[in-house]
């Protein structure tokens, strides 16, 4: 499944990242997860994002990155793919 990155987060302690899925579809998370060859927890938060018109958006989510190095490997408005 693609994302793309919304916003970047550089909060003490976990770094995470705010995503938008780009299609339709499910995705689930394996053992391993990773953005772009990027690990991230074995979780997903949905942060309260609203639509231009007030309804919420559910298509977006947040990534908690495992290494704070990482984060120099995205950017806004990348594409990343979800494997793992």
């Amino acid at each position: 499944m693609q994302f793309k990155v919304e916003y970047i987060s550089r909060s003490e302690p976990s770094p995470c990242v705010i995503v938008r899925q780009v299609g339709i579809g499910s995705f689930e998370l394996g053992p391993k997860p990773a953005l772009d060859g990027i690990p991230v927890a074995r979780r997903i938060s949905q942060p309260r994002s609203l639509k231009p018109d007030g309804t919420p958006d559910p298509f977006v989510f947040a990534f908690q990155l495992l290494s704070r190095a990482d984060l120099s490997r995205l950017t806004v408005g990348q594409v990343v793919e979800l494997v793992g």
